[in-house]
């Protein structure tokens, strides 16, 4: 505030003052950027306003890799109107742009999607082969049957956002319709996806699965399902959105203790647990697997207690635990297993006389308190007997 007048008229009081508005310091949009819809071959453009003091520099990027200023791709700065302009959009544009600015008191990010839209072709009518001729016969000509069985595809039911929990499975389904049937290419992030690995593509006369088994934060984003048969082509989008798994998995899961035939593991609780689900409702499942093979098999499911003794293990074979975590319908990702453990083969008895390796020694006592004796024999199949 500069300055301030008192003006009294009558019985009335005014004030003015001066206001100075200074840019913010740290970077900060004033306008986002929005997502675009466009049709392959027009034009795209994004803009976004940032304000800061001093004025922040600002970069674009798409799906990780920066753009530059080109004849296709024009990066634009008018003051504080920051813009991303794309002449002519192909399929490869599709899919998440980030803007970046930063100065030295601190960065700002927004981002926004641009959808790509194939352009429908357009069936010539019977009429229209007419005009086009250089000249009409006498007879007018029938429909042209092959022209005729050409139907457009299209979304009876199309894709849909889909949430799932990392570690889940995500599914993304659409039913369409078209002559001939149409095909189905799926894209995530601008990328045609093939089956293999944690994706499988199903389909059932004129319905189409999308399945991403196991879901990482990878794999969430912007899918892309492109239909098209001779008539032309037809797409539609959907988000996954990969959710935090609301169970950690337990942790120092280790062997505790270990006899000639059984071993106790035991680990500490989960760091987290969402503040949806009762403590009180959160069981462990213990699982084992044998050196050499991939599967993991269940030994106890519904355990409160954080320990648990694994029995009836083979002498020789090298074992691993792991520990997951549950409440309900919710499990967590499976704990770090432990290291290999074997419990040691039983050597065969020697055919010897019984022998002491090891003596008791003398031992002296307080009364009314605990003693220990202990001895070592040869490995002999000897009957042992205490007298006093």
């Amino acid at each position: 505030m500069d300055a301030m007048n008192v003006i009294d008229i009558a019985d009335e009081v005014t004030t003015s003052a001066q206001l100075t508005v200074l840019p913010s310091e740290t970077p900060l949009f004033t306008k986002r950027l929005e997502e675009i819809e466009v049709v392959e071959g027009r034009p795209a453009r994004f803009d976004c306003k940032i304000s800061g003091n001093p004025a922040p520099t600002v970069n674009w990027y798409h799906f990780g890799r920066t753009v530059q200023d080109s004849e296709r791709m024009r990066v634009l700065q008018d003051r504080g109107l920051h813009s991303l302009i794309i002449g002519r959009v192909c399929s490869e544009d599709e899919g998440e742009y980030l803007v970046v600015a930063r100065n030295d008191l601190g960065e700002v990010r927004c981002s926004a999607e641009l959808y790509v839209e194939e352009p429908r072709a357009t069936l010539a009518s019977p009429m229209t082969k007419l005009e086009k001729m250089p000249s009409i016969p006498e007879e007018p000509e029938g429909p042209d049957p092959e022209t005729e069985a050409l139907i457009l595809p299209d979304f009876i039911q199309t894709i849909r956002d889909v949430e799932v929990l990392e570690g889940g499975q995500a599914k993304l389904q659409c039913q369409v319709c078209g002559s001939p049937r149409p095909t189905v290419t799926w894209c995530h992030h601008g990328l045609r996806l093939e089956p293999g690995g944690n994706i499988t593509m199903t389909q059932q006369k004129d319905t189409f699965c999308l399945i991403i088994k196991l879901a990482k934060r990878s794999d969430g984003g912007v899918y892309k399902c492109v239909i098209s048969n001779k008539a032309g082509k037809s797409s539609a989008y959907a988000h996954v959105y990969i959710i935090d798994q609301p169970l950690d998995p337990p942790e120092n899961v280790h062997v505790q203790n270990a006899t000639s035939r059984t071993i106790t593991l035991s680990w500490k609780e989960p760091k987290k647990i969402h503040s949806f689900i009762d403590p009180s409702s959160v069981t462990y499942a213990v699982q084992n697997q044998v050196r050499g093979v991939n599967n993991w098999s269940d030994l106890a499911t519904g355990l409160v207690v954080i320990t648990y003794t694994v029995q009836n293990l083979i002498p020789g074979l090298e074992y691993s635990f792991r520990v997951i975590t549950s409440s309900g319908n919710f499990c967590s990702k499976p704990s770090k297993p432990t290291t290999l453990f074997c419990l040691p083969q039983k050597e065969p008895f020697l055919e010897e006389k019984p022998c002491f390796l090891e003596r008791p020694d003398n031992l002296y006592v307080a009364e009314n308190s605990s003693v220990r004796i202990g001895y070592t024999l040869n490995h002999v199949n000897a009957s042992v007997a205490w007298t006093r």
